[in-house]
């Protein structure tokens, strides 16, 4: 069974907190008792969530998400708007940043584009120049996307798109930078056949403009085709992208393959396109070899300091239930044989005898702190136990780490009269795992509303690495939802 970490919850109850010492569970000094939340009030909003968290270099932590505004508004104007969050390294709010005075800390940015009632971000990325880049999706149909760079202060950076935002023609799920501050995307881009295609575009950090350097005039679209040269209808997209030291781009996400059954999907980018030197032509689809699954995605990509590719995603099981999967590939796309098990090489599928026993527990990011140990986070469920969010961390082989949690899996587990809690984004401070999720709660008059929650958990990485909250942050890989 895995461990359970009691938290105190605005709603009530409270359960005491295990001793200081232990990975894996609540850090007491951040925030009320491990615990950040950012809740509506009710009346002029109804949600904030965040997806993503990045912590800046003074150990301060920055999320992002929408805040759902819920009111009777024209139709012109959306209903989530774009939110981020500035906290400083002990988890309280920046009061300095932000647009709202009932939630310090927040900023609740204004309509990006007319007609669009969705407006999301989805990730974080920091710039060299201390620059903060978030991206994001606009509607869910009509495949909208953005990039906005504003500074450690909140301001939009004037000199970047329109007034510090960069509209895209496509869904943004993942940012990152390479080494010459242009900023790489990943995302969902609409067609016709297919009508939901992986896409991944360079945007010049200085003013938001596509960088025509790269691929078909600043971006490159996956599609499948026949011998004769016609496209295959099928659909795919990218969750996540990383970058090489020599700046080539790494996208991962799902693409579907004959039979409605969906493949992992991994491509490398050099500056016209996909790059043959990864797995042939630059693109490798596959499906697990340790299971009969149709149903398979990665969600989480980075590049550890060797240059090889991490990986966390899932997989349909036995029962039908979804699981985690770890992976490690070499640079050209092998399966790495040091990594996972002799039944699979490469990738260490997590199950029921791992301790993974929700009925469904999907992975939503990805960081690997400096000693090589691998921290990831799921969004878990199951009809029987209450709503709680979910962590491990494995060796660098990808075995569960059972210093952390137990048997490697912390489980935060929440109130139960909660009525969902989903794990959504993960950031290492100075090796300290920073997770971010919603819940959904029943306020006092019985309204459903979603509270935003940011939470800390000790690592020993924190008397390796020294952090003091005062410090600058030791290196650590992440890649965040």
């Amino acid at each position: 069974m895995q461990i359970k970490l009691a938290i105190t919850l605005a709603l009530g109850a409270t359960v005491p907190l295990m001793s200081m010492g232990q990975d894996g569970m609540l850090d007491g000094r951040f925030g009320d008792a491990g615990v950040r939340h950012f809740s509506p009030d009710g009346t002029t909003s109804r949600s904030i969530a965040f997806n993503a968290v990045r912590a800046l270099p003074d150990g301060s932590l920055v999320a992002a998400g929408f805040i759902d505004q819920s009111l009777p508004i024209p139709l012109s104007e959306p209903n989530y708007r774009v939110v981020i969050a500035k906290l400083h390294a002990d988890g309280s709010p920046d009061v300095n940043f932000g647009s709202t005075r009932t939630l310090p800390g927040l900023l609740v940015l204004d309509n990006l584009r007319v007609g669009a009632r969705i407006q999301e971000a989805r990730s974080i990325a920091l710039m060299a120049d201390g620059s903060i880049v978030v991206a994001g999706a606009l509607d869910a149909w009509m495949f909208g996307g953005f990039t906005l760079k504003i500074s450690p202060d909140g301001t939009l950076d004037a000199a970047y798109g329109v007034g510090g935002i960069a509209l895209l023609p496509f869904q943004a799920l993942d940012v990152a930078v390479d080494s010459a501050e242009r900023i790489v995307v990943a995302g969902r881009a609409r067609g016709e056949v297919p009508m939901s295609r992986g896409i991944v575009a360079r945007v010049l950090g200085a003013n938001g403009m596509l960088d025509t350097t790269f691929g078909d005039g600043g971006s490159v679209e996956l599609v499948e085709r026949r011998a004769d040269g016609s496209v295959i209808d099928h659909q795919g997209h990218f969750a996540s992208i990383s970058v090489t030291a020599d700046d080539r781009i790494v996208a991962a996400g799902s693409q579907e393959q004959d039979g409605a059954n969906f493949a992992y999907s991994i491509a490398k980018f050099d500056d016209q396109g996909l790059d043959a030197s990864f797995a042939g032509d630059g693109w490798l689809k596959f499906a697990p070899t340790w299971a009969p699954s149709t149903i398979n995605s990665i969600a989480r990509v980075l590049l550890d300091e060797s240059g090889r590719i991490l990986i966390a995603g899932d997989y349909k099981g036995e029962g039908g239930r979804t699981y985690p999967v770890l992976g490690r590939l070499s640079g050209d796309g092998v399966p790495d044989a040091d990594f996972g098990s002799e039944d699979s090489p490469g990738f260490a599928p997590l199950d029921d005898t791992t301790g993974f026993e929700f009925d469904y527990q999907a992975p939503t990011a990805l960081a690997q702190q400096a000693d090589g140990r691998i921290v990831f986070t799921a969004t878990a469920s199951a009809g029987s136990q209450p709503p709680a969010f979910v962590a491990a961390r494995t060796d660098i082989t990808g075995k569960l780490d059972h210093d952390f949690g137990e048997q490697g899996i912390s489980i935060v587990e929440t109130d139960p009269l909660n009525l969902v809690a989903e794990t959504t984004g993960l950031t290492l401070q100075g090796g300290q795992p920073v997770m971010v999720g919603v819940e959904r709660y029943l306020s006092n008059d019985d309204a459903s509303l979603v509270r935003a929650t940011v939470m800390r958990l000790v690592a020993d990485a924190i008397f390796a690495d020294g952090f003091d909250e005062t410090t600058s942050l030791p290196k650590d890989a992440t890649h965040a939802h």
